[in-house]
């Protein structure tokens, strides 16, 4: 039977509470955080106003008024399900494809020619002692100035064309295409970080988009991270530690999230498997290799060390010639590569979850709007009069395309008198939050070493909370005080709050921790009682009160934590439009070969209170992902199958349904510019015309940056309403949807999605990060993962 012991008296140890740093001075606890870093300007833009902005977009056209490009079918008898076979025939029937049609393209199962003929062609091509024909039959003509109807029936092929050219000048332009996605980098202009071991590879991300004013390029600058320390290196530091080839294995590919870029050819592998026994002398095989002597392809048998240095004029050292092999499939077939020509191709997570690693690195990024506005417009300059595209009569026009974006109205709040006023009313703390919380004398808990520091800053943390909590009216008494004699690991907490705390009498758990490492094992158990918690290191008390001022802005924010999750609302938006509503938001996080499906669903009448869950299914084996025309076709009926789940739960219901997509990592830019001077537009800017794919009145999609950016260029986030079953114009939807982003408890201000969604991922989050394999029932009406 489980003792619980309501207090602990502290009487005796008041005396060394009071020899802690500082005091705690009414006068200096308003200040806050105080930010030194200037960031780049935003636009104060009035409400509903017209504002032009230029976007990272470059109209593509043909120069020629008339000028058009013909695209043929190809068909080989007999049929070849093998595009790799298909590509290498093609290859074969090149002299006589060029004879005929003079400068052409092929891709998938079509060619683009500048060169138009009506009849059908037919090739006889021989390839590895097999007779083939090659069928070639005219399709259509097309310019790249209109998008008839039918254009949409065949736009993703005159898409890939045109994105082939473009990388085809990236190439000239000594670039080089790294992952599954458009993404460009050349390693020649690499900059070394030794603080970090690391190098950061400058580029641009690409893609060309058929949009409501016609096809463009959309460039944006970007950066990439990689490790100087190569996978090799790696894996002798963990010999050297005396980690067996199992162990070394498990730690590389934890959650088989191990990425490498290759030194000869700077490609991306995702790595499924290290091999000890194939190493580069012991492995042999058969290949193709070109003689640059005679211009003659060979079939050579050798091991790896005689193919690098043939194939790519590297030398492996004697020491490295035994070395394991990691393990990679592409195609469906396996991939060996050396262990010491390969580096981890992006930033580990510890690295990413260090926010002052993170910082230290900022420098390397491109953060100004001014500074990402000229490096995009520098590789435009390089590209736009590239002879390929001159060879196709395509012109890229040089100039940011201008565009008539509008600024939305910011939202309102209700204040504790149940009056409307502006969120900058909250955000100020002019007025206490809607519901303020009652930490009532020993209905809460607070967990701590007993170390002399670590009391010390649990005296000073009872302290700071009391004084932070007068400007939200939110009532702080003496907490029940559980000291822990000795950290032996988080065990020792687990028992003390196992013999000590009443989860059906305490409120809520506040533990302090001298290190972060503790935490999930902690934080697993309290979920599983069902006991919301709150967790604080150590550093962060010391930062509020070992500086030359009293910092209050941490303690204020972790006060608003507790309320939240104890089902109390911090402010209520204005929400005319969203009257007896639901929002619901889902997101996703990868954990592994595991994908975990975050759902959020607001339970109030104020969209304050969210019920949250979570499922987790496999993700789809490498290779297995879905094409653009797939992913469309399997969007659409996930979203009938919800429609009709959501109308079954009762019979006559048939509730109005706005179904939206988000997509917050757009690589569309938006620049407000005066003077030569280029900075982000403010929260609020929506673009809903022009550069969009559908500008319906009911359906439709729009970019918006709803958040501020003060550090960095805002990334506008595109959302696209799919379904709209609701009264509700574009203006409205547009509207209550920047409204709903001020709606997340956790951050004072807008972020980049709706609360709901934001919510749904921090669950997701949450079970992947704390290693939670159900959430706790008990738990689901409230923000405890905050």
């Amino acid at each position: 039977m489980q003792n619980y012991e309501r207090s602990r008296s502290r009487d005796k140890h008041q005396q060394r509470g009071s020899e802690m740093g500082r005091g705690v001075g009414s006068s200096r606890g308003n200040e806050g955080f105080r930010s030194q870093i200037r960031g780049p300007q935003q636009s104060r833009i009035s409400k509903h106003a017209s504002i032009q902005l230029l976007s990272n977009h470059f109209k593509i056209t043909l120069r020629g008024a008339n000028s058009t490009i013909n695209m043929y079918e190809i068909s080989i008898t007999p049929a070849i399900s093998d595009s790799t076979l298909r590509r290498q025939i093609l290859r074969e029937a090149k002299p006589q494809l060029t004879q005929l049609l003079g400068l052409y393209l092929y891709y998938s199962d079509s060619i683009f020619s500048t060169s138009f003929m009506a009849s059908e062609m037919n090739l006889e091509i021989a390839y590895k002692f097999q007779a083939y024909q090659v069928s070639i039959i005219f399709q259509r003509s097309f310019s790249l100035d209109d998008q008839p109807s039918e254009f949409q029936s065949f736009k993703d092929k005159v898409l890939n064309y045109v994105f082939i050219q473009c990388k085809k000048a990236m190439s000239d332009n000594n670039f080089k295409v790294v992952g599954r996605l458009q993404k460009f980098y050349n390693p020649q202009e690499k900059v070394k970080i030794n603080a970090h071991r690391l190098e950061v590879w400058p580029g641009y991300s690409m893609q060309v988009k058929c949009l409501n004013d016609g096809i463009f390029l959309n460039v944006d600058s970007i950066s990439k991270f990689i490790s100087q320390t190569t996978i090799y290196d790696k894996i002798k530091q963990m010999q050297r530690e005396r980690y067996t080839p199992e162990q070394i294995k498990e730690m590389l590919l934890q959650d088989q999230q191990l990425v490498v870029i290759t030194k000869y050819n700077s490609r991306q592998y995702h790595v499924v498997d290290i091999s000890f026994d194939i190493t580069p002398s012991a492995h042999i095989f058969t290949w193709e290799y070109y003689n640059p002597f005679n211009e003659q392809k060979e079939i050579l048998t050798t091991d790896m060390v005689e193919f690098f240095n043939l194939k790519w004029n590297l030398v492996l050292p004697s020491n490295e010639k035994s070395q394991p092999c990691l393990i990679s499939i592409k195609d469906g077939n396996q991939v060996l590569l050396p262990a010491s020509l390969c580096h981890e191709a992006s930033l580990p997570k510890s690295f990413t979850k260090d926010s002052a690693l993170i910082r230290s690195i900022q420098p390397y990024k491109l953060n100004k709007p001014q500074e990402r506005f000229e490096r995009i417009g520098l590789i435009i300059d390089k590209i736009k009069d590239n002879q390929v595209f001159a060879d196709w009569d395509i012109k890229v026009s040089q100039n940011f395309a201008q565009i008539k974006a509008k600024q939305l109205a910011h939202p309102n709040v209700y204040n504790q008198y149940n009056m409307s006023s502006p969120f900058e009313t909250y955000e100020n703390k002019q007025y206490f939050h809607t519901q303020p919380a009652q930490l009532i004398d020993e209905k809460w808990a607070l967990v701590y070493s007993g170390e002399r520091e670590q009391f010390e800053y649990a005296t000073k943390l009872v302290e700071l909370m009391k004084q932070a909590s007068r400007q939200l009216g939110i009532k702080v008494d003496d907490p029940q005080w559980l000291e822990i004699p000795e950290i032996c690991s988080p065990d020792c907490f687990i028992d003390a709050i196992k013999s000590d705390i009443d989860p059906n009498y305490t409120q809520i758990i506040v533990v302090i921790l001298p290190a972060r490492s503790l935490k999930p094992n902690i934080k697993k158990y309290l979920d599983e009682i069902g006991l919301p918690s709150q967790f604080i290191i150590t550093d962060t008390i010391r930062k509020c009160v070992d500086g030359p001022r009293i910092q209050l802005g941490p303690i204020s924010m972790i006060l608003k934590q507790i309320n939240a999750k104890q089902k109390l609302d911090l402010y209520r938006l204005v929400l005319p439009y969203l009257r007896r509503s639901m929002i619901i938001g889902i997101d996703v996080a990868k954990s592994g070969n595991k994908a975990v499906i975050g759902l959020s669903a607001s339970y109030n009448s104020h969209l304050t209170q969210y019920y949250s869950s979570v499922r987790i299914q496999d993700l789809p084996k490498s290779g297995d992902f879905l094409t653009g025309e797939e992913r469309t076709s399997y969007l659409t009926t996930q979203r009938i199958l919800i429609i009709e789940l959501i109308q079954q739960q009762s019979i006559n219901y048939s509730p109005m349904i706005i179904y939206a997509l988000i997509d917050k990592l757009s690589d569309h830019r938006l620049f407000m510019t005066s003077n030569d001077q280029v900075w982000n537009p403010g929260p609020g800017t929506v673009v809903d015309t022009a550069l969009v794919d559908n500008q319906g009145e009911i359906l439709f999609d729009f970019y918006m940056i709803p958040h501020k950016a003060p550090v960095a260029t805002a990334l506008p986030v595109h959302f696209k309403i799919v379904y709209n079953s609701s009264e509700h114009d574009k203006n409205d939807i547009e509207t209550f949807t920047y409204h709903l982003c001020y709606g997340y408890f956790n951050f004072v201000g807008p972020i980049k999605v709706p609360a709901a969604v934001m919510y749904a991922k921090k669950i997701a989050n949450y079970i992947i990060d704390y290693k939670i394999i159900e959430t706790n029932n008990t738990l689901s009406d409230s923000l405890h993962f905050l």
